[in-house]
């Protein structure tokens, strides 16, 4: 039913905020590793994209993108990279464990809702096309109607058959 399915969906898309907010905290904390690690430097953005992460066009500030599936292709960068044995921050708290569950729980909400967005649409599309067939068919029952009966009679038939005038 529609009560549940937009019950579904609401507590899909608030884990998936959480998840979002989540990646958003520990991507804080991994630039912090990043700056510590090279200290020398005055940018770091070389670094940062090496684990995935993107300026935002109106910050200088990296992060993993907004849109979910980016996010989750770039997920995927930045935990290949905290996998690899020589990563300095592949044992940190924040390092690829932690990052390895955040991609894992991102992928299963965000497959949720892809998934609850194409059933809604396939239902409704099947609604859309159960409802123009029975609309046509009505129709031809009306114009049959119009067909066998004299005029004086085809309101009471109409009638009969649920038509409303």
């Amino acid at each position: 039913t529609n009560a549940t399915f937009d019950a579904t969906r609401k507590t899909n898309t608030e884990a998936l905020k959480k998840s979002n907010a989540n990646i958003d905290n520990a991507v804080k904390v991994l630039r912090r590793y990043i700056q510590g690690e090279f200290a020398t430097l005055t940018d770091f953005s070389a670094q940062y994209s090496a684990y995935g992460l993107e300026a935002k066009a109106s910050s200088p500030t990296y992060y993993l993108p907004v849109d979910n599936d980016r996010r989750q292709q770039q997920l995927n960068i930045l935990v290949s990279k905290l996998e690899l044995p020589s990563n300095p921050f592949r044992n940190k708290e924040y390092g690829y464990e932690y990052f390895k569950s955040l991609k894992e729980e991102h992928a299963k909400h965000w497959g949720n809702t892809k998934t609850l967005t194409v059933n809604k649409s396939v239902s409704s599309h099947a609604t859309r096309t159960a409802f123009t067939e029975l609309k046509n068919w009505l129709q031809k029952l009306q114009a049959q109607i119009k067909i066998d009966f004299a005029k004086s009679e085809q309101a009471e038939v109409l009638k009969e058959f649920g038509f409303s005038f």
